[in-house]
């Protein structure tokens, strides 16, 4: 399953298709039983998060009803919904989403590239590899599909920053290489998802003038700096 950036649920190497969901709040249904992976979720939160203006009962019974559609179109598409294997198990007072072999996420491959790459250095010749993995899994922020609070507020920024300073490091292995065409692959990758990345920006800036790029240099500043007070209404020095 993909939760980093536009949600995406994969069974057998096919995409389900949104216009398969009886409703969009199906599937973000499942989408925060995933991301909460190997965590109960009680049902008050899911009544809270996906019905906030309805009275307990009826939250209740629409959350029941919702659980109901989903395993009845995971069943119809292979997946096991009931047992010890269910992809969504119920926990008395709520649900969970368990660990299980079978079941890839990219937002944990993400995070687990993150915490293996805090024990490798630039040398080692797996860090580059491993650095382009983290990038190719990250295509922006977890989509919410109702107000999810604050944890995931922070963990978002987390994402973020673990993004752009893997983006960085890895160009920076490039440019010690000499391959900097690579590393301006890298930087411009980053910017293009996160276009906002002060940081990022002025590496490719660097980059550029470095190479004796200098138009290529005061384009992307322009462009940046235009970007920056047409979205957030900030002057960027």
């Amino acid at each position: 399953a993909k939760l980093l950036g536009t949600t995406e649920l994969i069974i057998n190497g096919t995409p389900m298709e949104d216009k398969l969901w009886k409703t969009k709040k199906n599937k973000g249904i499942l989408d925060y039983l995933l991301l909460n992976y190997d965590s109960k979720v009680s049902r008050d939160t899911l009544m809270h998060i996906f019905w906030p203006e309805a009275d307990s009962k009826a939250a209740a019974v629409s959350l029941r009803t919702a659980i109901y559609q989903i395993r009845k179109l995971l069943q119809e598409h292979g997946v096991t919904t009931t047992g010890q294997h269910a992809l969504i198990q119920d926990r008395g007072d709520g649900f969970i989403v368990p660990a299980a072999d079978w079941l890839e996420l990219d937002l944990e491959q993400f995070q687990t590239l993150e915490k293996q790459l805090e024990k490798t250095d630039d040398q080692q010749p797996q860090t580059i590899d491993m650095l382009e993995k983290m990038l190719a899994l990250y295509r922006g922020d977890i989509h919410e599909t109702g107000d999810y609070g604050n944890n995931l507020r922070i963990l978002q920024e987390k994402l973020r920053h673990a993004f752009e300073k893997a983006g960085l490091r890895l160009s920076e292995i490039y440019i010690n290489k000499k391959q900097h065409q690579q590393a301006e692959r890298v930087l411009q990758h980053v910017l293009s998802i996160e276009p906002y990345s002060e940081e990022v920006c002025l590496e490719l800036i660097r980059l550029y003038q470095e190479q004796g790029l200098h138009s290529k240099a005061t384009a992307l500043y322009n462009s940046f700096k235009e970007r920056v007070t047409r979205d957030l209404g900030v002057e960027s020095e």
